[in-house]
């Protein structure tokens, strides 16, 4: 299937990237990293822009994450049925709430994206402020999107070579360095804008 989808990004460029996103982030089992990969090599060609590739990225996976937070935070019983019954991503979700907090939500965005559908909508039915999820969710998407393009874009001649370290996980590491250095500083502003708006 990831050959298929790859194939058609020079066809259906960013809808199929908002698509295929969108449905990542309702855990749909799509290469949406590879999808992101190959958009940035074909920004880097020429093929697509690459601010567009970007914020296509961001907003399908904004769109997508708040979805999945507002299913959480309505009690969709089908969902709701999974939780019940302590899935094994469910529960992984629940526990990275419970400890982190916002800063689960954060790391479901970047070394741990697999978890992110489930940890949206958690914090849904946790009833975590959408104030506080959609900041940690979008800094997060900021560095997971930017990784991903960046790598196509960066290796756009070598675009099958990139495939391979983003099957292998090499591309994961790169991700966790980009989180560790951005994720820390960003992480610091969130915290002091939460205090701000609970002061106010």
């Amino acid at each position: 299937m990831t050959e298929t989808l790859l194939g058609l990004v020079p066809a259906y460029g960013l809808w199929l990237l908002v698509t295929t996103i969108f449905f990542s982030c309702l855990a749909a089992p799509l290469p949406t990293s590879a999808l992101l990969a190959s958009a940035g090599a074909f920004a880097a060609s020429g093929d697509l822009q690459l601010w567009q590739v970007f914020a296509a990225g961001i907003t399908a996976t904004l769109v997508g994450d708040q979805f999945m937070f507002q299913l959480g935070r309505t009690g969709s019983a089908r969902f709701a049925a999974l939780s019940t019954a302590r899935s094994r991503p469910f529960a992984r979700a629940e526990g990275l709430i419970a400890q982190w907090g916002g800063l689960g939500v954060f790391l479901s965005r970047t070394i741990l994206s697999p978890v992110g559908p489930y940890v949206s909508f958690v914090a849904g039915g946790a009833q975590m402020r959408r104030v506080r999820f959609t900041l940690a969710a979008a800094m997060g998407a900021l560095i997971w999107v930017g990784a991903y393009v960046g790598i196509g874009y960066l290796v756009s001649g070598q675009l099958e070579a990139a495939m391979d370290l983003i099957a292998s996980g090499g591309a994961m590491i790169a991700a966790v360095l980009v989180a560790v250095v951005i994720g820390g500083l960003l992480w610091r502003r969130l915290k002091s804008l939460l205090a701000d708006h609970a002061g106010g």
